[in-house]
């Protein structure tokens, strides 16, 4: 891929190449993330907010 990005693919591929894989959370010129961080990204918030939610369920049906 990187043989393929640095110069024996045209600049249309290239950019397509690029685009299909990252994602860009802030905007601007080279701001862009890989897509498969960005989704553990998103899945550690996920686990995370499970987490909260079940020790604040369990926590609530304690006091009751």
């Amino acid at each position: 891929m990187s043989v393929g990005i640095s110069g024996w693919w045209e600049s249309s591929l290239i950019d397509e190449a690029i685009n299909n894989r990252t994602v860009n959370l802030k905007g601007g010129l080279g701001h862009n993330i890989a897509m498969d961080r960005v989704c553990e990204f998103l899945n550690a918030e996920f686990k995370g907010t499970l987490l909260l939610l079940l020790l604040m369920r369990l926590l609530t049906s304690r006091v009751c």
